[in-house]
């Protein structure tokens, strides 16, 4: 029987690296052991220096004093030095430097405490790097002299970058010891983990890939180390289950789907009678309230056209009698909305004529006051099927609607095109535009975006069915902030232009 591993190579591997982390760890310490007993090693050797030589040149003249700590600055290569007297007042010094507010209080605590100052300038274990500056790696060690009851003080520099390039050569050393050990246990670690562990684990992730794409026949090898071959066992009980509770859902959701769908047949039936009884009960009580009335005023227009006899005054009445006309074959139409079996009259039109008395009627009556109107059209555009009466409700629903989605000054724009044994009729806008969830009910009876008394819901739908009735399709797209969109497509009839 094959003999089944667990995960003791793992865990000696992880050892491994363990006292990898720990080897650098000690590694480093040791170089910062180095590190400080380097530097108090020359710190005393230079401060015993110093000292010397402050005893050594205290009864030296002045002069003479001065040359001995040159020579001596020479001899060690100091990186600079300075000679001050009891008011602070430089004697002498190597250079031109600038005295730092630090130097300039070691040298009063010398002259005050007669005791040696030191200042340690040096890049820490951790951060040593081939290009720092040898100026910065540096002790100054500040004394005092005593001569003749006059008090001088003496710093001197000196450099430290011997000892810099030793611990540098020393990180390095250790650096390439601990990389190459790591090394080496992570080769290891490959080569014993991959049969193991890392191949089974890149299995079972493909694996676990392809069933979350949806193939639901992939299993997991159930071999390697133990905890390997039970976690391949616990992940195909899993897909199993996963497959059986998918079906059932699959099954479940083709219910509900069916059930869905036979209810929305059911409200959509629903909802359209009762638009369609609400039409005819709305156009039974325009019939009723209006039909009379509009006919009297149609009547007085006439007898007002024969008597009157100013060809300014009687254009104006044949303009109120052909607007009383629309009205009247409008309350018409609705009538002939609330009775399906209705049968309309085979009327056509020329699109191009329509559209210049539509957008010349709205600007005449200054329903686009404030408005930028803009046409664009050939003059002679072929015939479509529906009546003159019924494409201009249309195209002054549209542009009425464009006109109350624009602000003061808003652009309107009204195109048309033919194409494709079709005339394209274009109504664009730039206001606001239409949320995305309002473009599936706009053509709805009764629905509005309008403010209360502002719109019945009726002008869309209306429009919608005229052009429907005609063999047509109107469209709406909209793009928030930016403005809507309502494409009219007619079909031409062949052999009429």
């Amino acid at each position: 029987m094959k003999r089944v591993l667990g995960l003791r190579t793992e865990i000696i591997l992880s050892s491994g690296l363990l006292v990898g982390a720990a080897l650098l760890f000690m590694t480093f310490l040791l170089l910062r052991l180095t590190e400080t007993r380097l530097l108090d090693q020359a710190i005393k050797l230079h401060t015993d220096h110093s000292t010397a030589l402050s005893i050594a040149v205290e009864q030296l003249p002045e002069l003479e004093m001065v040359q001995v700590v040159e020579q001596y600055a020479r001899h060690h290569e100091l990186l600079h030095w300075r000679l001050v007297d009891q008011q602070m007042m430089p004697i002498a010094m190597s250079t031109t430097l600038t005295v730092r507010d630090r130097a300039q209080r070691e040298l009063r605590y010398a002259l005050l405490r007669q005791s040696p100052q030191i200042h340690l300038s040096f890049p820490s274990t951790l951060n040593l790097w081939p290009n720092a500056q040898a100026s910065e790696q540096y002790v100054e060690i500040t004394t005092s002299i005593h001569r003749y009851g006059t008090t001088y003080a003496l710093q001197l520099r000196y450099p430290l970058h011997n000892i810099f390039e030793q611990l540098l050569a020393l990180t390095k050393l250790a650096v390439l010891f601990c990389f190459g050990y790591g090394l080496i246990l992570v080769l290891t670690a490959i080569l014993l983990l991959n049969p193991s562990v890392i191949r089974p684990v890149t299995l079972l992730t493909r694996r676990a890939l392809q069933i979350t794409d949806g193939d639901l026949s992939q299993r997991a090898p159930e071999s390697g180390p133990r905890e390997i071959t039970e976690l391949g066992s616990a992940f195909n009980q899993m897909v199993d289950s996963l497959q059986n509770s998918l079906e059932e859902q699959r099954h479940h959701y083709r219910k509900l789907q069916e059930t869905y769908e036979k209810l929305k047949q059911a409200r959509q039936h629903l909802a359209h009678s009762e638009r369609i009884a609400s039409i005819g009960n709305l156009t039974s009580g325009i019939a009723h309230e209006l039909g009379n009335p509009l006919s009297a005023s149609i009547g007085y227009l006439e007898l007002l056209k024969k008597r009157c006899e100013e060809p300014k005054n009687r254009d104006l009445i044949e303009r109120a009698l052909n607007e009383s006309h629309r009205m009247d074959q409008l309350i018409k139409d609705l009538l002939d909305f609330a009775a399906p079996d209705h049968e309309s009259a085979h009327a056509n039109c020329a699109p191009s004529e329509v559209l210049k008395h539509s957008c010349d009627m709205l600007l005449q009556q200054g329903a686009l006051k404030e408005r930028h109107l803009s046409t664009d059209w050939p003059e002679q555009l072929s015939h479509v099927p529906i009546p003159p009466i019924k494409l201009q409700q249309v195209l002054v629903n549209l542009i009425l609607n464009a006109r109350d989605a624009t602000d003061s000054y808003g652009a309107i724009t009204v195109t048309a095109i033919e194409n494709d044994l079709k005339v394209t009729i274009k109504v664009e806008d730039n206001g606001q535009g239409i949320e995305e969830q309002s473009l599936e009910t706009i053509f709805d009876p009764f629905y509005t975006t309008k403010a209360p008394g502002k719109g019945r819901g009726l002008g869309l739908y209306v429009s919608y069915q005229l052009v429907h009735d005609a063999q047509g399709e109107l469209q709406a797209t909209s793009t928030q902030g930016k403005g809507s969109c309502f494409t009219v497509t007619l079909p031409i009839i062949p052999g009429e232009s």
